[in-house]
C-alpha cells in the first residue's frame, strides 16, 4: 500500500490554498457586478394612469390610384396608373408613452421642457411629486401631428428609457357617428320648433319646451366632442413619465467593507465545502470497508 508522503500533504494543502483563493476572488467580483435589490432596474412602474380626461385627434387624407369612374354609356375607362386622387380622410387618436429613469432629475426635467416649447407642443396635464432623491413627474403633451415622430424620438434621448410604446387607434367611424348624430338631432329640433308655431294646450307647448331643452344640451355635449375632433385642435398624445433613480449602492461601498464581506462569505462556504468533501471521503472509505468484508463472507461461504 503507497504511504502518504509530505510531498502529497504539501499538493493538498495548496490545492486548498488555492480553492479558497479562487473562491474568494469570484465573491469579490460578484459584489462589484451585482446590482443590489434597494437600486432601482429597468423595471417599469407602470405609472400611465394619468391624463385619461384628455383626447387628441388627428387627421390624415390618403391617396390611392384611380382605376376610372364607370359610366351609363359603358364599363370604367381605366386611367393612368400614375394617376391619384384622396378618396378618404381618417380621423385617429395616436398615443406614445415613454417611462423614464434618471440619475440626473434636475437636467432632465429642464431638457424636457426645452424640447415641449422648441417643438410648439402644449402641456396638457403636469404632476411632479417627491423630494430630491426620489423626484417623478407625470407629463401628458400634446404634439402637432407633424412633429410627433421628431418629439417622440427626442424624448427617448433623455435620461434611460425603461419602457417606449406608441399606440394608434381609428377613430373615423366615432367621427362619422357623431356627425350624423348631430344632423339627427337638428332636423328634431327643426320639427320641434315648427311645432311651436302651431297652437294648442298650455301642457303640450310645456312639454314641446322641455323636449327642445333636451335635444339642445344634447346637441351643446356633442359639438364639445366633436370639437375634439377640429383640424385647429388637431394633436397626437405624449406621455410622459420620469422619475429620479437612485446611483448603485455598488459605487458607494469601501473597498476595505468589501473584502471582509467577501472573507467572511468564503470563510463560511470553504467550511462547508472542506466538511462535505471530508463528509464523503469518510463515506466513501467506509462503504469500501463493508463491500471488501461483505466480499470475504461470501468467498468463506
Amino acid at each position: 500500500m503507497s504511504t502518504f508522503t509530505r510531498k502529497d500533504l504539501k499538493c493538498l494543502l495548496l490545492a486548498c490554498c488555492c480553492i479558497f483563493l479562487l473562491m474568494f476572488g469570484l465573491r469579490l467580483l460578484y459584489g462589484y457586478l451585482y446590482t443590489p435589490a434597494n437600486y432601482e432596474g429597468g423595471e417599469s412602474r407602470g405609472m400611465f394612469n394619468f391624463g385619461r380626461g384628455h383626447r387628441n385627434y388627428a387627421s390624415a387624407s390618403y391617396k390611392v390610384k384611380d382605376m376610372g369612374v364607370a359610366t351609363k354609356a359603358g364599363p370604367a375607362a381605366p386611367m393612368d396608373m400614375g394617376e391619384v386622387r384622396a378618396i378618404a380622410s381618417q380621423k385617429y387618436e395616436k398615443i406614445a408613452r415613454v417611462e423614464t429613469k434618471t440619475t440626473n432629475y434636475t437636467q432632465d426635467e429642464a431638457s424636457v421642457y426645452q424640447l415641449i416649447d422648441s417643438s410648439g407642443s402644449v402641456i396638457q396635464f403636469e404632476n411632479k411629486t417627491g423630494n430630491p432623491g426620489s423626484r417623478s413627474m407625470q407629463l401628458l403633451v400634446g404634439v402637432v401631428p407633424e412633429k410627433f415622430d421628431s418629439f417622440y424620438q427626442a424624448v427617448q434621448r433623455v435620461g434611460v428609457v425603461v419602457v417606449r410604446e406608441v399606440t394608434k387607434t381609428d377613430k373615423t367611424n366615432e367621427y362619422s357617428k357623431l356627425n350624423a348624430q348631430k344632423v339627427s338631432l337638428e332636423k328634431s329640433l327643426a320639427s320641434l320648433n315648427e311645432l311651436k308655431k302651431q297652437p294648442g294646450k298650455i301642457e303640450d307647448f310645456i312639454s314641446l319646451h322641455n323636449k327642445i331643452y333636451d335635444i339642445e344640451t344634447s346637441l351643446q355635449n356633442l359639438g364639445v366632442e366633436l370639437g375634439s375632433f377640429d383640424s385647429v385642435n388637431e394633436f397626437c398624445t405624449v406621455q410622459l413619465y420620469l422619475y429620479e433613480s437612485k446611483k448603485p449602492v455598488a459605487n458607494t461601498i469601501h473597498f476595505t467593507t468589501r473584502l471582509v464581506r467577501a472573507l467572511e462569505w468564503t470563510i463560511k462556504y470553504y467550511a462547508i465545502f472542506i466538511v462535505s468533501v471530508a463528509a464523503t471521503l469518510v463515506g466513501s472509505i467506509v462503504l469500501l470497508q463493508i463491500i471488501v468484508i461483505f466480499r470475504r463472507l461470501m468467498n468463506k461461504v
